[in-house]
């Protein structure tokens, strides 16, 4: 419940604060192309046009108060966040100690030295290599002969290796 409030409170403060920065750039862009281009590149000018134009515009204020509203909207909902935060953190704090309540204590545990509880290995054994190779697959060369077939035929110890 609280994370759907903090969406909702975070989204229209979203939506708030986009509309007061587009008012605000227009505005600017009709007072000079001068002070839009500012707005639009510099991250402050903005906020500096509408305090300068205060007074004399109220496009300038709307744009200034539309984007106030909507900053403080979204850390109206901060409060929400974190209420949701604590329930997911009290719920994982109960599955742990449903955990611990689960194990063995360690009382019970055989002594270190004891081999009661490894009766039977926990990873089994590696598979041989004559089990992985099936009968239908060509048996590779003996190294060994096939070094006496190259060093017999080769001259050149740069040339291909014939095959």
């Amino acid at each position: 419940m609280g994370a759907a409030v903090f969406l909702v409170f975070f989204i229209l403060g979203m939506v708030l604060a986009t509309a007061g920065g587009l008012i605000g750039l227009i505005d600017a862009f009709r007072v000079s192309p001068t002070w839009g281009l500012l707005a639009f590149f510099i991250p402050l000018a903005l906020l500096v046009f509408c305090i300068k134009f205060w007074g004399s515009r109220k496009w300038a204020r709307v744009s200034l108060l539309t984007s106030l509203a909507g900053m403080l909207s979204m850390l109206a909902g901060l409060p929400f966040l974190a209420g949701a935060v604590r329930q997911q953190i009290a719920g994982l704090e109960d599955a742990v100690e449903d955990l611990a309540t689960d194990q063995v204590p360690i009382e019970q545990l055989p002594p270190e030295g004891s081999d009661q509880g490894f009766t039977a290995p926990m990873v089994p054994a590696a598979p041989q290599m004559v089990n992985i190779a099936g009968t239908d697959l060509i048996q590779s060369t003996d190294p060994e002969a096939r070094i006496q077939q190259i060093n017999s035929r080769r001259t050149d110890p740069f040339a291909t290796v014939p095959i």
